[in-house]
């Protein structure tokens, strides 16, 4: 007898239930179904903003990025960055600056990069070496390639430029020139 006043209470609720479904469709005319699809159409795609290569690197903007995989090539090699002249575009969510790698022995070699965090690509737009005839060396047809995985890049973007996925503020960028290379190894551990 109980199992048929249970039944006579849990019968409605589940036909209410069952149905509710279809008066909610009935009073908004929206089915269900359509209501979790994706609309790619609405999408925006990504496109990047036209950019033209800045002059050289000015020695005197340079300030070192410390990166523990250019310290332990033999022999070590410094990273710098144009901190004067990082710029990051609120339209297309790149930052973009001169980069210098130089060595112990002397070797100079610059790039002119894009750093897009949301796909953790860059693309290099120039090269750059004042002892050469052509100093500055455009590229044409640049591309976005990957970062590789423990590449030295890899370990500027996530140290540096990038918060996972979005680029750190220009405000963040900004406070590159206050890098003190000593605190920041004690603070990593390379000490």
């Amino acid at each position: 007898m109980k199992k048929i006043i249970y039944l006579s209470f849990l019968l409605p609720a589940l036909v209410f239930a069952a149905g509710a479904d279809d008066i909610v469709d009935s009073i908004t005319g929206m089915d269900k179904f359509k209501l979790n699809e994706y609309d790619e159409s609405i999408e925006v795609p990504w496109v990047e903003i036209e950019n033209s290569v800045k002059k050289l690197p000015d020695d005197g903007n340079l300030v070192q990025l410390p990166i523990d995989k250019l310290a332990a090539n033999n022999p070590p090699l410094e990273l710098f960055v144009d901190v004067k002249n990082i710029t990051l575009s609120d339209k297309d969510h790149v930052a973009r600056s001169w980069f210098v790698v130089r060595s112990e022995q002397g070797a100079y070699n610059g790039t002119y990069e894009g750093i897009r965090c949301a796909t953790g690509e860059y693309k290099v737009y120039a090269y750059a070496n004042p002892a050469r005839s052509k100093p500055l060396r455009v590229v044409k047809m640049p591309k976005w390639r990957k970062a590789r995985k423990g590449s030295y890049r890899e370990e500027m973007m996530r140290d540096y430029f990038c918060d996972h996925k979005s680029p750190k503020s220009q405000e963040a960028l900004s406070r590159l020139e206050y890098i003190e290379v000593d605190y920041l190894k004690r603070l990593r551990g390379s000490y």
